[in-house]
């Protein structure tokens, strides 16, 4: 597993407590409106003309993105099956869902709301190695992320209604707390867009957590002794060509990959500028609920 500036990034979108918690009962501890429009206009919105741009400039006045440069949604099935049906697909936007058994994810309506909203590219995948090469720009065959899940599933996945390859603009991970956390460990993150829900603690409630991504990642020293041997394996395997080229390429991006990163965070302009619209500054509060917008970014 490595860190390639090539593949296409991911900006993670979340709300969590003080203490990292995000969800409960398989849903969301608290009801927040103007939170959720938040995350709406955000994810729907094209907040920038570059999502490998670190500070990219803010977006035209038009908040939804063109047929073919759409913001990309990427969820689990827990995530995808927990939105109300009623608003799925997420329109307005390209829904990638993640599931061990993609033809299982039912997408049976999506005709229907997408022939009315316009958002054709709606699908299921078995991976977020595929979720990853799914919003690439590139065709599959040609760019792949140096990712691979730590626990595949047990049986050949196949893409659900796999998209075409074009473009998108920013590429959402919106949960569940299992891809947050493995998208963190393996630096397939530059952004975070963060709702520090401030009070109350919800303590007792929460029985989904985030990890606390403020102290940094440290590359793991088995991660990369484990690639070399998965190297030599598909090494004796195959004697192709074309595919030890590949491996080389593989192996040159994990020598270049850093060994430590952290997320800093950003002033409140500059999430501003990222989403393209302006943002409430400082506590919110709303139903009872204390909350703050935030922006962190990785460094290394």
């Amino acid at each position: 597993m490595s860190h390639s500036r090539g593949s296409p990034r991911l900006t993670i979108i979340v709300a969590a407590t003080q203490s990292m918690g995000i969800g409960a009962g398989g849903g969301l501890p608290w009801k927040l409106p103007g939170e959720m429009k938040y995350f709406a206009r955000a994810t729907t919105g094209s907040s920038s003309s570059s999502s490998s741009s670190p500070h990219p400039p803010p977006s035209s006045t038009s908040s939804s993105p063109s047929s073919n440069c759409w913001n990309s949604v990427i969820m689990g099935r827990k995530t995808w099956e927990s939105i109300p049906r009623k608003f799925r697909p997420l329109k307005g936007r390209r829904n990638v869902i993640i599931s061990r058994d993609p033809a299982g994810v039912d997408l049976s309506y999506r005709i229907v709301r997408d022939g009315r909203s316009g958002c054709e590219q709606t699908t299921a995948v078995g991976s977020l190695e595929e979720a990853i090469r799914a919003v690439s720009s590139l065709t599959s065959t040609s760019s792949s992320s140096s990712f691979t899940s730590p626990s595949p599933p047990t049986t050949t996945t196949t893409t659900q209604n796999p998209p075409p390859a074009t473009p998108t603009n920013i590429n959402y991970l919106i949960g569940g707390a299992q891809l947050y956390t493995l998208a963190l460990q393996h630096d397939l993150v530059d952004r975070i867009l963060f709702t520090r829900v401030l009070s109350p603690g919800f303590e007792g409630v929460c029985d989904v957590f985030l990890p606390d991504f403020s102290g940094g990642f440290r590359r793991k020293i088995g991660e990369r002794q484990e690639d070399d041997k998965d190297h030599e394996n598909d090494k004796e395997k195959e004697e192709n060509k074309v595919n030890k080229e590949e491996d080389k390429n593989n192996k040159d991006e994990r020598e270049k990959a850093p060994s430590v990163w952290k997320f800093k965070q950003r002033p409140h302009s500059a999430l501003e500028e990222f989403v393209g619209f302006q943002v409430p500054e400082g506590e919110v509060e709303e139903k009872g609920v204390r909350y703050r917008f935030e922006l962190w970014e990785r460094e290394e």
